[in-house]
C-alpha cells in the first residue's frame, strides 16, 4: 500500500498541495515509503516511544493502518475530527464557520472506536478549544467536564488492560496544550479538576491477572507535551 496525502479524507486540492509538499521536505515521496517512514521514525526518536517501537505521534484519520508504511504501531489521536463530526453540531448566530460540537455526545464515540487489527494506542482528550489560534474557524468541544472525561478515560484504561502487557498504554491529549484548549494542567474554571479525575480513573482500574507478576502490571497513561504558545 502507497500512502497518498489525497487518501486520507475528502479535502481540498490546495490542502492536499500543501500537504504534498510539506511531506517531500520531510523526504517522503510516492516511491519512498520506506525512506520516508525511516525519516519519520528517526524525527520521532525519543518523543514517541513505546519499547522500541515508534508510532506516529497522531493519527488523524481512524483507517490508515500505518504499519503498512513501516511504523510499528499508531496513537487514535483525539479528537479525530471525522469521529467528532458525527455527534450534533452546536450553531453559534453569526458565526457559521465556528464548529462546536458538545463533549457529552462526542466522548462516547470516541469511547467505542471500531476496532481494528494494527497496533494500536487508544487517546483520550480532556478538552478542546483550537479558537485561540484558528480565530471563528476554530472547532471546539463544548461543555466537558471532568467527570465527563473520567467515564471516557475509564472505558479506554478497562479495554486497554484486556492487551498484552506492553501495549497497556494510553495517551491523554494533553498535558498543557493552551493554545488548543486541551490540557490537564489546572486551571481557574476546573481547579485540578482533570489531575483528580486521571487519578480516580487509574485508582479504580483493577490489575487483574491470575498470578502476582500479572496483579502488578498496570496500564500506563502517557500525556502528551507541548512546547507551543497560544
Amino acid at each position: 500500500m502507497r500512502f497518498d496525502p489525497a487518501d486520507l479524507v475528502p479535502i481540498d486540492e490546495a490542502l492536499v498541495a500543501e500537504l504534498r509538499t510539506r511531506l517531500a521536505a520531510a523526504g517522503w515521496s510516492p516511491d519512498r515509503d520506506d525512506a520516508f517512514a525511516a525519516r519519520m521514525r528517526a524525527a520521532v526518536a525519543g518523543t514517541a516511544r513505546i519499547g522500541t517501537e515508534r508510532t506516529p505521534p497522531a493519527g488523524w484519520d481512524e483507517g490508515w493502518d500505518a504499519t503498512e508504511v513501516g511504523f510499528d504501531a499508531k496513537i487514535m489521536f483525539r479528537p479525530q475530527f471525522t469521529t467528532l463530526r458525527e455527534a450534533p453540531r452546536v450553531r453559534i448566530e453569526g458565526q457559521a464557520e465556528l464548529e462546536v460540537r458538545d463533549y457529552q455526545a462526542a466522548w462516547p464515540l470516541f469511547a467505542r472506536p471500531e476496532e481494528v487489527e494494527y497496533p494500536h494506542f487508544d487517546c483520550v482528550c480532556p478538552q478542546w478549544d483550537n479558537s485561540a489560534r484558528t480565530g471563528t474557524r476554530g472547532v471546539v468541544l463544548h461543555n466537558s467536564t471532568p467527570d465527563a472525561y473520567e467515564r471516557w478515560l475509564g472505558e479506554v484504561l478497562n479495554r486497554a488492560r484486556q492487551r498484552p502487557e506492553a501495549e497497556r498504554v494510553v495517551f491523554v491529549n494533553a498535558w498543557n496544550e493552551w493554545g488548543e484548549g486541551c490540557h490537564l494542567e489546572p486551571d481557574t474554571r476546573s481547579g485540578h479538576g482533570y489531575l483528580e479525575a486521571t487519578r480516580r480513573a487509574l485508582s479504580a482500574v483493577p490489575a487483574g491477572g491470575s498470578n502476582r507478576k500479572q496483579r502488578r502490571a498496570r496500564t500506563k497513561i502517557i500525556s502528551t507535551l507541548s512546547s507551543k504558545k497560544p
